[in-house]
């Protein structure tokens, strides 16, 4: 009986103690920005923001790069500013390539589509994976 009586009463405080209160002193809190607020941010990189809303990030996924950059993540991103991709078309205008310099002067949207994402999965390193580039690379 005194062993039930210890028992009851080890259970009693055990389930006494019990609360739903949870700490959340420790839990994280994003503060810094991320790249893709800091391009829209800019007006310089106007132009390299709509270009990441039309890339996917794979065949397989409809979320496009410029969702990719808007969490958090370990990316590199080397930017074109509108000017350096105003001059990328007028390149392209010289070569003989389109007409005039901008994105619908391309003769197919397959190809425009392939430009666009050259050029934009060619700004960003995944830093991610640390053994995935290494200095000598570079």
């Amino acid at each position: 009986m005194k062993k039930l009586v210890v028992l009851l009463a080890a259970f009693v405080l055990l389930l006494g103690s019990c609360t739903e209160d949870i700490d959340t002193s420790a839990r994280y809190v994003f503060k810094e920005e991320t790249i893709l607020s800091y391009l829209q941010k800019h007006e310089d990189y106007s132009e390299y923001v709509r270009l990441l809303q039309l890339v996917p990030i794979s065949s397989r996924s409809e979320s496009t790069v410029y969702q990719l950059l808007s969490a958090r993540g370990h990316y590199t991103c080397f930017a074109p500013t509108n000017e350096a991709i105003a001059l990328y078309l007028q390149d392209q205008v010289e070569a003989g390539f389109i007409e005039e310099p901008s994105w619908e002067s391309f003769q197919s949207d397959k190809l425009k589509d392939s430009i666009v994402r050259v050029v934009v999965f060619n700004s960003i390193i995944d830093g991610g994976d640390e053994e995935y580039y290494e200095t000598t690379d570079f």
